[in-house]
């Protein structure tokens, strides 16, 4: 496979390639909303960082409301899965994804997520297009909140709604975009 192919592919079907800011905390020692999401930007060159590819009506529930749209190249796609890979990074620094390498098959593949509900690629280093929002009415993000039980307050992690006006503010200089149904449509700025 080819860059031009991948490209052309994903053009085709209107998709995106997405690292999402996961409503799940699975690793509490990890970044939350927004630091996850800048540290994606900033240094995706320096980790693999799990996506997953949405286009018009793919019917995902996505584990997260808002991400990062990468623009790989076929170097940069680390593995492809047609469902959740179970991607970590191993100790010794190497990839544990049951992903498999990009090739046209893989690739056609992660559009069939009828049988697993969810696809998941490995990308690393790929240029950054904006920003992504699921739903621009229904957004929610993983933060610190303040919760009171019995009249004690205590701070956890959790998903909590935003505005996407916060959205907008947390990342100035990026385009932001939702899904439409031909592909990514921007959302202005007031």
């Amino acid at each position: 496979m080819i860059d031009q192919d991948l490209s052309d592919y994903l053009a085709t079907k209107g998709a995106a390639v997405v690292h999402l800011s996961h409503h799940a905390v699975m690793d509490p020692t990890r970044p939350i909303f927004p630091e996850d999401m800048q540290r994606a930007i900033a240094k995706n060159d320096e980790f693999n960082l799990s996506c997953v590819v949405v286009w018009p009506g793919h019917g995902m529930p996505l584990p997260g409301s808002v991400g990062v749209i990468f623009k790989p190249t076929c170097a940069n796609v680390v593995s492809a899965a047609a469902s959740d890979s179970g991607s970590t990074t191993l100790p010794d620094g190497t990839d544990g994804s049951l992903g498999l390498p990009l090739t046209h098959e893989t690739l056609a593949a992660t559009f069939n997520v009828w049988l697993w509900n969810y696809n998941e690629w490995r990308v690393r280093g790929a240029e950054v297009v904006g920003i992504f929002v699921a739903d621009p009415l229904n957004i929610e993000v993983k933060k610190k909140v303040v919760l009171t039980l019995d009249g004690h307050e205590f701070t956890e992690v959790a998903a909590t709604s935003i505005e996407l006006d916060e959205v907008l503010s947390t990342f100035p200089h990026q385009s932001i975009f939702t899904m439409g149904p031909a592909g990514l449509v921007e959302i202005p700025r007031s």
